[in-house]
């Protein structure tokens, strides 16, 4: 048997030379699932509903333990259609009903094992050796478990004045508990970081409905559709950084999950403004102003001296979709808010005028000389490039703002023409229609000239024309 050879050049069409590819890699899987699942439920005079079920779910890909490549889960559930009661004879309501459920969800990540994993891969040693070289990609991680989701639902639904009114609430509480995710390890191990059970996490808010279908005339028509959601959550275990990356701040800076806190927290070093001498930018360690040098140095108090002013993710969000319609004529618009969050809004860093003579057009507002500090917030130009000055300037709170914001989304026109107004006999409806999409903000909570939630590029405008003819 003879040795392939992998360093020669050879001819290739229509012109070049290569030489042929080691592709000693290989690559398989095998992944075996058992599910058992039961569904089962009553509805008695049509006034009350129970439900409930229950299903057992294995997978090899799980722990070594038979225990931990099992889960059981289940749920329960019951609904009262008040409508339907003889104390609910009423003009008013059409409907009424009141449900709640509760169960467990797990789920898995086929892309994680317990087992170790090891990688084929080409290497000179191989090419000379003709054998395969291999290294570990992931330890065993003999405890891997499923994650677990545990759901409470309980809403309420109605509708009354012949259905002109309707809507829905539904509060709901989530617990995700053993969730998969990186867990960082001590380097001596042989290992940066694994992916395993590494947290938990608490939420839970609400999600309202409201419509309205209103006749004021024969030919004046009225829909709208309001959307409300409100979500909060807390991160109860998280188990991702080692002790020491715990102590240093900048693994909080950004954006953030720490343990007893808010999912998704903006964090961001605590201003304190400019230094009169030379503009640079300061902040705080305990409750005493230092240098931006002083505080990157003190990387032993974690998020002490860290300020949080809530979450980068909208805690209250929804839309108003509305509909007014006139003989052949309709019009419609589509507002949507995002409320209680925060952004961090870009500036200058002076590294990237450095390294490639762009910077952002706060560069006009930097400190040139001593009181320029009661003005402005940006930094001096420095002499030569700092990232860790950027750096704290970047992440500091001066640059953190308000996101909240409501939004014109689009606006819609249409016009159809009466049927027997349509002289054409070969067609029976023809209509016209014109919608303009991403019109742009109607108020936000931040002064400066930046859209929240679009801080690189805004989406532009859209307008379409349109033609539906039916022959």
């Amino acid at each position: 048997m003879r040795n392939i050879d992998y360093l020669t050049l050879y001819n290739t069409r229509p012109n070049g030379q290569s030489n042929l590819t080691n592709e000693s890699s290989t690559f398989g899987t095998l992944n075996r699932n058992k599910n058992y699942y039961a569904n089962a439920a009553y509805t008695y005079g049509s006034k009350y509903t129970v439900s409930g079920s229950i299903r057992i779910d294995e997978t090899n890909l799980m722990g070594v333990n038979a225990n931990l490549r099992r889960v059981p889960l289940w749920s329960a559930g019951g609904l009262w259609n008040l409508g339907n009661e003889p104390f609910m004879n009423s003009s008013i309501f059409d409907n009424l009903s009141i449900s709640m459920t509760y169960g467990w969800n797990g789920n898995i990540n086929n892309r994680v094992s317990s087992l170790p994993l090891i990688s084929y891969f080409n290497s000179l040693r191989s090419i000379y050796s003709n054998f395969p070289v291999a290294g570990v990609v992931s330890p065993s991680n003999p405890d891997l478990t499923w994650e677990k989701v545990g759901v409470l639902n309980m809403g309420v639904k109605f509708a009354l004045l012949k259905s002109r009114l309707s809507g829905s609430f539904e509060y709901y509480r989530k617990k995700g508990s053993d969730l998969i995710g990186p867990v960082l390890v001590d380097a001596t191990r042989g290992f940066m970081d694994f992916t395993g059970n590494y947290g938990s996490i608490l939420s839970k808010g609400f999600d309202f409905q409201l419509a309205g279908d209103l006749l004021f005339a024969k030919e004046v028509r009225f829909r709208s559709h309001l959307n409300l959601n409100y979500n909060t959550d807390k991160v109860l275990e998280f188990n991702s950084l080692t002790e020491d990356a715990l102590k240093d701040p900048s693994n909080y800076l950004g954006i953030a999950v720490i343990t007893g806190k808010q999912l998704y927290g903006i964090y961001g070093y605590k201003w304190a403004g400019l230094d009169s001498k030379n503009g640079d930018p300061m902040g705080y360690l305990g409750d005493t102003v230092a240098t931006y040098r002083n505080i990157i140095a003190n990387r032993d108090r974690g998020d002490a001296d860290l300020i949080n002013p809530g979450s980068a993710v909208p805690r209250i969000s929804g839309n108003l979709l509305s509909n007014f319609g006139f003989k052949g004529f309709e019009f419609s618009f589509n507002i949507t808010y995002r409320l209680k969050y925060y952004f961090r809004r870009p500036s200058v860093r002076y590294g990237d005028l450095f390294a490639n003579w762009s910077t952002h057009s706060d560069y006009s507002k930097k400190w040139t000389s001593s009181g320029d500090e009661q003005r402005t917030n940006v930094p001096s130009l420095s002499i030569l490039p700092d990232a860790g000055r950027d750096n704290f300037y970047t992440l500091s709170s001066v640059l953190i703002e308000k996101g909240d914001n409501i939004r014109l989304q689009d606006i819609r026109l249409a016009y159809t023409f009466d049927k027997s107004k349509i002289q054409a006999s070969f067609l029976s409806d023809l209509s016209l229609s014109m919608m303009v999409s991403n019109i742009g903000i109607i108020w936000k909570a931040t002064k400066e000239d930046v859209d929240p939630d679009y801080s690189i590029m805004r989406p532009s405008k859209a307008i379409a024309i349109g033609l539906n003819a039916r022959f």
